[in-house]
């Protein structure tokens, strides 16, 4: 047997090249175990799949001979082994390390987009939203030591998004030029790798902005394809009582719904939940706009605020059914 570890970063493959030739160097006898490390990626968006089984007709390899461990994406269906299918994401009952007693919003701001490492999507969702609705967001970015952009400087691998999907050529030197001079800053002074450390708790210091705000524009971490993971960035405004709306896969919403949550259709139009990529984000920028303009915003906030207060009872009643501890 040999362990490769697959390296993901979100819709990001890292060692595309070290995992596909250790995997056509070995014997077609010989079992793969291939570790994921907790990410739920989607295999067919990234192209796995069709990379592993294009391995296996070429070597005559049984593609149950290649097994999947440690792989959180609940829904999408594999010719591999998998080894475990986990029966929820772990962030619901890490979420513990953070829980507070929820407060009333302020309405200070009507909308924050807190947003971590830079992807395409996110990075566009920030310049978008800073610059046409800058009043009625709270904006956090949290630091990097390493400013080198993924639509500038293409990282290591295969990234599965594409910057012209989103901007054409003329567009794009506006953008970096925006990039170049980011005016959005981080409200905790955390910097990306902190998240990764438990004694800098990154999730509670930007809980303590909630106050603040009325409903948070989540940016997942993986977007395109088959997949089911949510992550802290979805959980974290459940765990604060917060409305939320989600730049995510299709039918995050529909799959958050089975596990007893309630999304905000009575609120505004959750059609976006059907598309992916710009197709969603733009979906979900009417929706924001829609709600900036709506004179009877209080009256829709306070039923989405019910809704919100309903979820993290969910939530509650997660961390007990499904908390390993």
């Amino acid at each position: 047997m040999i362990r490769l570890p697959v390296h993901i970063s979100g819709d990001h493959w890292i060692n595309v090249d070290q995992v596909l030739n250790a995997i056509k160097e070995s014997p077609p006898e010989q079992e793969v175990v291939l570790d994921l490390g907790t990410e739920g990626v989607s295999f067919t968006a990234l192209g796995i799949t069709r990379d592993l089984l294009e391995i296996c007709q070429t070597s005559q390899r049984d593609p149950r001979s290649i097994t999947i461990e440690s792989w959180p994406n609940i829904i999408e269906e594999i010719p591999f082994t998998r080894s475990i299918t986990p029966r929820i994401s772990h962030f619901f009952w890490h979420s513990q390390r953070y829980l507070a007693e929820p407060v009333k919003s302020s309405h200070q701001y009507l909308f924050a987009y807190f947003m971590g490492r830079r992807t395409i999507a996110r990075s566009y969702i920030l310049h978008d939203l800073y610059t046409n609705f800058h009043d009625n967001f709270l904006f956090s970015l949290m630091r990097t030591r390493n400013q080198e952009l993924p639509w500038i400087h293409p990282p290591q691998g295969r990234l599965a998004e594409n910057i012209y999907e989103w901007l054409d050529h003329a567009e794009l030197e506006k953008f970096n030029h925006w990039w170049a001079s980011c005016p959005v800053e981080s409200l905790d002074n955390h910097e990306i790798n902190d998240q990764y450390q438990v004694e800098h708790n990154t999730n509670a210091s930007i809980s303590s902005w909630y106050h603040c705000v009325d409903i948070e524009l989540v940016a997942e971490s993986y977007t395109l394809g088959t997949t089911f993971f949510p992550t802290e960035k979805t959980v974290r405004p459940i765990a604060n009582q917060r409305p939320f709306i989600v730049y995510g896969p299709k039918n995050f919403l529909a799959n958050l719904q089975k596990y007893g949550f309630k999304t905000f259709s009575e609120c505004w139009n959750e059609d976006y939940d059907l598309l992916e990529g710009p197709d969603r984000y733009q979906a979900i920028r009417n929706v924001i706009s829609l709600l900036i303009s709506n004179p009877n915003r209080l009256e829709i906030l306070n039923r989405a605020f019910e809704i919100a207060k309903y979820n993290r009872e969910v939530l509650l009643d997660c961390i007990k059914k499904y908390s390993p501890s």
